[in-house]
């Protein structure tokens, strides 16, 4: 594929274009400067899509540095045949002059060799002003493509730590959120995000199906707090329930695997193991 792709950029773009996305990928595998903020844009993506992927069984393949014009991070939807390009910058300055060849580039790739019924080519800016300036300033071209609607677009995602985006960016927690047993925990919910931090910095430079991806952090997890369609609630140990069962004023359930424990609205608790993991079973026999 690769040398059919060259064989296209240059046939439409000229050698210096096909030159330039070889430099691009080549220092884009070799370059960790800015590597953070696209690892935390992409575990964001993965939860994001991951909802509808578990929901609607769709088939969407995420990778980073393929070898194209827009290449930081790229999500194939098999679904609907639509791809999206991103383009990440943490930077306080830039303009379209530097990269507006690229998009133009990218979405003939798209939508003339691959034959993608939809295109998207997005940048990603950690600086809200900035966003905003690129935003008003893209060229018309960019913003509408012959009589089809804009297919760039600029998108503001901040430089945070994981835990200042889990309190502030509410895109970001839901969609973290909604891959957690625990939406409600805020130490869940940066567990579930670290697992799928691991998975994806192990993974990031080969296609990998979004699907495949989730279900590889749900296995990887310990402890273990993903919310997953297919898991089947396990019975809680009959020794356990009778004494649970013999407490005045205490509720409990089990979700995704989870026992929780609630004492008068005042207390709760909830042990990290899975009910059916050999650790539990230690601390029921205790």
């Amino acid at each position: 594929m690769e040398r059919e792709l060259y064989e296209f950029v240059v046939k439409q773009f000229g050698q210096p274009a096909c030159d330039r996305i070889e430099r691009r990928n080549r220092g884009g595998l070799a370059n960790e400067k800015g590597a953070d903020y696209e690892d935390s844009y992409a575990v964001f993506s993965i939860a994001r899509y991951g909802r509808d992927v578990l929901r609607d069984n769709n088939i969407v393949e995420i990778r980073s540095q393929m070898l194209q014009f827009v290449d930081d991070l790229v999500i194939y939807d098999v679904s609907n045949d639509e791809r999206r390009s991103f383009q990440l910058k943490n930077v306080a300055a830039l303009t379209w002059r530097d990269i507006a060849d690229d998009f133009r580039r990218q979405h003939r790739i798209d939508t003339e060799y691959f034959l993608c019924r939809k295109s998207v080519t997005g940048l990603v800016l950690s600086s809200s002003e900035l966003c905003g300036r690129l935003q008003d300033s893209m060229p018309e071209d960019l913003v509408k493509h012959e009589d089809r609607p804009a297919h760039s677009k600029c998108i503001h995602f901040p430089a945070f730590s994981v835990n200042r985006m889990l309190m502030e960016h509410s895109e970001f927690r839901e969609a973290i959120a909604s891959l957690c047993v625990f939406p409600d925990r805020e130490d869940c919910l940066y567990v579930v995000h670290s697992v799928l931090m691991g998975v994806w910095k192990n993974n990031k430079n080969q296609l990998f199906n979004v699907r495949d991806f989730i279900f590889e952090a749900h296995r990887c997890a310990n402890p273990n707090y993903f919310r997953l369609p297919e898991v089947v609630e396990c019975e809680l140990d009959v020794r356990l329930r009778q004494v649970l069962d013999n407490y005045a004023n205490m509720a409990y359930e089990i979700r995704g695997g989870h026992l929780t424990i609630k004492w008068r609205d005042i207390l709760t608790i909830s042990p990290p193991q899975m009910i059916d993991s050999p650790d539990f079973a230690v601390i029921v026999s205790e």
